[in-house]
């Protein structure tokens, strides 16, 4: 063990001035939550034939959550809730089980989204948005029909963005949706390609509660609706 000789009183002034700066530096190893990412996020889940509505609730490194589904194809807007989802949030990492349902996802951009397993070899993906004080958040769970296809068309609103999916009911094929809300004016795009690639563009209604409106391809032409859905 090292000995010190004894200091005079100036030079254990200067000393102490010299080791404050590191030890307020070191004083703890743990890293706070990155800001903004604290919250209850809302969004909607979809599979081949599943649709529901979601909550995450993120607490420093805590995740839980709840859930709602339609189910069986039906897209409507009552659905049956499930268990309690309980799990962790690390470094943008999501993970929450619950029920035999587990949930795996990122948060980036302000989005929490990523894909789901439940029984019976059921999956699919979810999207959310953080919810908060003067910040509209509202989830759609919809349908879209065209000529050759159909499926699921779910929207989660926050204000004046949209983010959701389309899920077809044939191959299970999912588009992962973004898109904006002008007025009454639902304008839909697939995020991969762009607010230039046009998927749909809808009408919502006056109180807010249903949208109706039309999908944007001449070769495969078709409508597209959906009812506020809550967990």
């Amino acid at each position: 063990m090292a000995s010190f000789l004894p200091l005079s009183a100036s030079r254990t002034l200067l000393l102490l001035v010299l080791l404050v700066p590191f030890a307020v530096g070191c004083d703890s190893t743990e890293e706070d939550p990155p800001a903004g990412t604290a919250g209850t996020y809302v969004g909607t889940l979809a599979g081949a034939q599943t649709s529901g509505v979601l909550e995450v609730t993120i607490d420093g490194s805590d995740a839980s959550g709840s859930f709602a589904l339609a189910g069986g194809g039906e897209r409507s807007v009552s659905g049956s809730a499930h268990p309690p989802l309980t799990g962790s949030f690390n470094a943008g990492a999501l993970q929450l089980e619950g029920g035999g349902y587990t949930f795996t996802g990122t948060l980036s951009g302000g989005v929490l989204s990523g894909t789901w397993t439940g029984p019976g070899g059921t999956s699919g993906s979810f999207s959310a948005l953080l919810e908060g004080e003067g910040t509209v958040v509202a989830v759609y769970c919809g349908a879209y029909d065209t000529a050759n296809d159909d499926g699921t068309f779910n929207l989660v609103r926050q204000d004046a963005s949209l983010r959701g999916f389309a899920v077809s009911s044939v191959d299970g094929d999912t588009i992962d949706l973004s898109g904006s809300v002008s007025g009454n004016t639902l304008t839909i795009y697939a995020t991969a390609a762009g607010p230039t690639a046009n998927v749909a563009t809808a009408t919502l209604a006056a109180d807010g509660a249903t949208f109706t409106g039309t999908v944007n391809d001449p070769e495969n032409p078709g409508t597209v609706s959906g009812s506020r859905c809550t967990p």
